[in-house]
């Protein structure tokens, strides 16, 4: 094996993950949020260990600052499918979020302010959720559509434009027939309905990099090419 093919793998971190894209459809409208629901059936999984729900960056929809992109009011697992029953629901253990982009606004409704710093609605800081206003195993997502504003928007975590959130489930859980995850998007209107993209693993996958590591990972594998080329490890090709 090559030394330029031992160290892309260990860059890469490549682990196999056995994936699936879930196909996604509107179950209906709940309060002031709309429900959605994943099917599991055709993805091949038997068990999910965890599950990425990851905006559509289509910077359309919703508002602008920390109100931009997907606006998630809950999220969970449900054995038998159907959305009434509560007591076969099951919640993360864990999170793991990745702010989105945040669309600029001069607007100061749609501001961070002391009590809720953002970068987005429901967050602290970048990649840190506030748990006491992102209520995500609770359908209670609330906003006054008249006077909305950063701080009367509660029970919910917006994702960013292109943000997501990775849940993970420990142990895992097996899939039944009926299986299906069910989750929510605050508003009602069609602008408001952005879907997001949810994928679901049967084993933990790999966190997202931020941006910024993407770069780094970038200039250290460059770097470490041109030391392999140096020592004649790697053959160039003229």
């Amino acid at each position: 094996m090559s030394k330029a093919f031992v160290i892309l793998f260990a860059l890469s971190g490549a682990v196999s993950v056995s994936a699936a894209t879930l196909t996604i459809s509107t179950f209906g409208i709940v309060g002031q949020t709309t429900v959605f629901t994943g099917s599991f059936t055709g993805t091949g999984l038997t068990s999910v260990g965890a599950v990425r729900i990851t905006d559509s960056n289509s910077q359309t929809g919703g508002s602008p600052g920390v109100f931009s992109g997907f606006d998630l009011d809950f999220i969970f697992l449900d054995t038998d499918g159907m959305f009434a029953t509560a007591s076969d629901r099951t919640f993360a253990t864990d999170l793991s979020f990745v702010t989105g982009g945040i669309r600029p606004t001069a607007n100061p409704a749609f501001q961070p302010t002391a009590a809720r710093p953002g970068p987005t609605n429901g967050s602290l800081a970048a990649n840190l959720i506030d748990p006491s206003l992102s209520t995500l195993t609770q359908l209670d997502a609330s906003f006054d559509p008249f006077d909305l504003n950063t701080d009367n928007v509660f029970g919910s975590l917006t994702l960013g434009d292109g943000g997501s959130l990775t849940l993970t489930f420990n142990p895992r859980i097996a899939l039944g027939p009926s299986t299906a995850l069910f989750f929510g998007e605050v508003g009602t209107e069609a602008g408001e309905q952005i879907r997001a993209d949810v994928e679901a693993f049967e084993e933990i996958p790999e966190p997202i990099p931020e941006p910024s590591s993407f770069v780094l990972l970038a200039i250290g594998f460059g770097s470490l090419v041109l030391v392999c080329r140096r020592k004649g490890s790697i053959p160039v090709v003229s």
